[in-house]
């Protein structure tokens, strides 16, 4: 039998709540598919963008992950420091090094300065290589962001 509250917890979960286990879960293509069917009825929730980008980008789908940092940062007038960090990342693995050096740049959290001056410092590398491999570069940005907790683990 079903429980009197049925109806009740039925019409308060959130339209998210597959995504955000799956993300949680580190199924990144589970949450990517989630995300974008619930995001449909919510396109002005940044949190829920800047969690589809990301799936999308650990899922290694560049282009629409630069979409949706980018709807991110608009949603937040450039706020998002979550997203302007991923934006950065995704623009370097698309080969965009100096779109990816400004993102990167622009990047500013202050409960984050060691990975700010580090994300800066390899913001310059890349203007550096030119059209060289940035992988070890993005490599060593994402593991300390995921070191120090602003990614989570992919």
């Amino acid at each position: 039998p079903r429980s009197t509250l049925f109806p009740y917890t039925t019409l308060f979960r959130s339209p998210h709540a597959a995504g955000d286990a799956a993300y949680a879960a580190g199924d990144y293509a589970g949450a990517a598919a989630a995300y974008r069917a619930s995001v449909r009825g919510d396109l002005s929730n940044p949190i829920v963008r800047a969690r589809l980008g990301y799936a999308l980008y650990v899922s290694r789908q560049f282009i629409q992950a630069k979409v949706e940092f980018e709807h991110v940062l608009h949603l937040t007038n450039g706020g998002d420091a979550f997203a302007r960090l991923c934006l950065g990342l995704t623009l370097a693995a698309l080969g965009k090094a100096d779109k990816a050096a400004d993102n990167l740049e622009a990047f500013a959290a202050p409960q984050a300065e060691d990975l700010a001056a580090l994300s800066r410092r390899i913001a310059g590398k890349l203007r550096d290589i030119g059209n060289g491999d940035p992988a070890p570069l993005l490599l060593t940005l994402e593991r300390s962001a995921r070191a120090m907790g602003f990614l989570p683990e992919a």
